[in-house]
Order: C-alpha cells, then sequence, then structure tokens
C-alpha cells in the first residue's frame, strides 16, 4: 500500500511539476514606462529610435511617416519535464506600437496589446 500511494504522489509530482513553459518571442518587448515618457508635438525621431530602437516597418503616407514596433509571444505549457506540450492551452501576446511622426516630431501614436 506504501508503494503504490509513493508511485501516485511521484506520478503526480512527475506530471505537474519539474517542466518549464516554452516560450517564444519575435521582435523587441516594448516598455510601457517609455510609451509615457513619449511628447506628442516635442519627441523628435532621434529620440524615438533611441527608446525604441529600430522599428519592423517604416511607412510614408500622405506627408507623414510611420514608424511599427511590433513584439509578439507565444507561452506554451509543458508537462512530464517538457516532452509533453499543451498547445490548444498555449497563450500569445501582441503589443503594437504605431508612432506617426511630420517633420521627424512625433505627431501622435497608437499602442495597442492582445492577449489570447
Amino acid at each position: 500500500m506504501k508503494t503504490i500511494k509513493a508511485a501516485v504522489i511521484l506520478s503526480a509530482l512527475l506530471i505537474a511539476g519539474c517542466s518549464a513553459p516554452i516560450i517564444k518571442s519575435e521582435g523587441a518587448r516594448i516598455d510601457k514606462a517609455l510609451i509615457l515618457n513619449l511628447k506628442t508635438g516635442s519627441t523628435t525621431k532621434a529620440e524615438a529610435l533611441e527608446a525604441f530602437g529600430t522599428p519592423n516597418e517604416v511607412r510614408a503616407e500622405h506627408g507623414e511617416e510611420k514608424l511599427l514596433y511590433v513584439f509578439n509571444e507565444t507561452v506554451t505549457p509543458t508537462y512530464l519535464g517538457g516532452l509533453v506540450e499543451n498547445k490548444l492551452k498555449t497563450e500569445r501576446t501582441t503589443a503594437t506600437l504605431e508612432l506617426i511622426l511630420k517633420d521627424s516630431i512625433v505627431y501622435s501614436y497608437n499602442f495597442k496589446t492582445t492577449h489570447r
């Protein structure tokens, strides 16, 4: 009886613990504190590039320049020491920052985070 209890406890520990999620990310993480430092009408393009780095995409439209920053992260839980992945419970987070510049000054910006 003691052997069965020990085997059940050991099995439960192996299934529940001893594993870390698989984390995959693309792009640079966008620091919300840096977004709070943005001042529309005075933050320069050089200051934005220094704060956020190289954008994922740059577009010019209607006399405006748009800098787009995108960060994607997926977290997939694993079990049995990482041997089994539970892709049904994968969590996806996407953060997008769009800076709109006129004459190399931040005119407006939009920050959005989605979590699924």
